[in-house]
């Protein structure tokens, strides 16, 4: 029921027969079987018996918002979709049973283009985010982006032939949201989008004042020359405003335990602060710097293998993933890195993500992969594609890189994720003393790093964000 809270805390343990007594109290809940059918997805059930309990993953104050807009709404009728520089169409997704999705085609041939979806919405009033629940291919050639426009203005038909003369739009390229993939794009109107591409964050574009209310919304594709005719696409699911779901906030290191930093000044700074991160890299980097990785380990940090070579594009080599991700696990089931729920978890090395990749990671079991992107959007449907997750680096010396290397940029990332209620997730390599030549010169120094995570802990202090691990924030996605 769209505006409904539920009051959950996170996390929480609860018996089979607590959770069966309240499933009700669950707004939108349901028990199948073994199974709990929640907003946020299916949560396994415990055994039967006494003292059987089940650490439930769910994030608290959970505001569903509003749905404006879905797949199911029509095409070429009033309250449903127009199109413009494309063509519309339904289509089934067996990923996501039950929905209707609409489909944006781009128009085919040699030019560049954009395809608009547009849709009249009923003076919805606006005082949060938008989440557009939307997949666009990873394309093979060219660059393919997604655009997110609203006005207050009321179109003057009904499915709208045109955008109102005054509007506001954000845009997001292949960098900046999980391409090939069911993906969340969250954006706040009030405030830039926050990407590993955009440090001080992509601004939206508006040609009026901030509005109050929903009255127009459209989504776009737009694609170069290059990209083919198969990639101009956007499947849509649905669109809500104004929902709300509390804040994590994960720290990432790549290098597999290479840089002494690490662990002679940032655990020792995260055990000050009430902080655990995790450390990322090739298993057979991590096997050479077992002591290190062992220290992290022991202080409740996940350990995420990049397959077994950082050095692999995988992308481009994407037949060496399926042996290296076997290779990988073995390695660290051999070191005793085995806590629960890492075992489906890597990074991709230069993230370097394809639809190979994709399709090889998922058929080794692997549910949630690192990469680029901006703030993690959370929608009360279920997500089941995380082979893309969006991670800000803090690597940057210069303001074109990452998030500039500047504790303010990192700080402002947080904040926005606090207002739209998303999770960030950052990532590093070293954290220097100093910059140096050559291998520091994109790293952000100790002195940034820690005015922001300290600038973290106070926001995690005051109860409006929660620090937790990959594997944490892959149970509560």
């Amino acid at each position: 029921m769209a505006g409904e809270h539920a009051k959950v805390h996170s996390p929480f343990e609860l018996s089979r027969a607590q959770i069966k007594a309240g499933a009700e109290g669950l707004v939108g809940a349901s028990l199948d079987g073994t199974k709990l059918f929640t907003p946020n997805g299916e949560i396994l059930l415990p055994a039967s018996g006494a003292g059987n309990t089940v650490k439930m993953a769910y994030r608290s104050g959970a505001a569903v918002g509003t749905v404006i807009a879905t797949g199911a709404d029509g095409i070429g009728v009033a309250d449903g979709w127009s199109v413009s520089g494309g063509t519309l169409s339904t289509v089934v997704d067996p990923s996501r049973p039950g929905r209707t999705i609409l489909r944006v085609t781009g128009a085919p041939g040699a030019a560049s283009g954009l395809a608009y979806a547009r849709r009249k919405i009923n003076a919805v009033p606006l005082t949060g985010k938008f989440e557009a629940v939307v997949k666009a291919p990873q394309v093979s050639v060219g660059v393919a982006a997604f655009w997110l426009g609203f006005s207050s203005a009321v179109p003057g038909a009904n499915p709208p032939a045109a955008a109102p003369a005054n509007n506001t739009q954000m845009y997001c390229d292949n960098s900046e949201m999980a391409m090939g993939q069911w993906t969340c794009v969250t954006a706040h109107p009030s405030q830039p989008r926050y990407t590993t591409g955009r440090p001080s964050g992509r601004t939206w574009g508006r040609t009026e004042a901030m509005p109050s209310v929903v009255n127009y919304l459209e989504l776009i594709v737009q694609w170069d020359a290059s990209v083919p005719d198969a990639e101009r696409v956007l499947d849509i699911d649905e669109v809500r405003v104004n929902g709300y779901a509390k804040p994590c906030v994960v720290y990432t290191f790549d290098g597999a335990g290479a840089y002494a930093n690490i662990n002679s000044y940032v655990l020792p700074l995260f055990k000050s602060l009430g902080l655990v991160g995790v450390i990322s890299g090739s298993a057979s980097t991590m096997q050479a710097n077992k002591a290190r990785i062992d220290e992290l380990y022991a202080a409740g940090w996940d350990v995420v293998h990049q397959a077994l070579r950082s050095t692999n594009n995988y992308a481009s080599n994407s037949r060496d993933l399926w042996a290296d991700i076997e290779r990988a696990k073995a390695i660290m089931k051999a070191n005793g890195w085995t806590r629960d729920g890492m075992d489906v978890l890597m990074t991709m090395p230069s993230n370097a993500r394809n639809a190979a990749t994709d399709a090889i990671a998922a058929d080794r079991g692997i549910q949630m992969v690192g990469a680029t992107g901006g703030l993690i959007g959370h929608s009360p449907l279920p997500m089941p594609g995380k082979l893309g997750i969006g991670r800000i680096s803090l690597n940057g010396a210069t303001a074109n890189s990452g998030i500039g290397g500047l504790a303010s940029n990192a700080n402002a990332a947080l904040d926005a994720a606090i207002l739209e209620g998303s999770s960030a997730v950052y990532f590093a390599h070293d954290v220097p003393a100093a910059i140096s030549s050559p291998n520091e010169t994109t790293q952000m120094t100790q002195s940034e790093f820690s005015a922001h995570v300290t600038y973290a802990a106070s926001r995690i202090a005051a109860g409006f964000c929660e620090n937790v691990t990959l594997s944490e924030l892959n149970r509560r996605t």
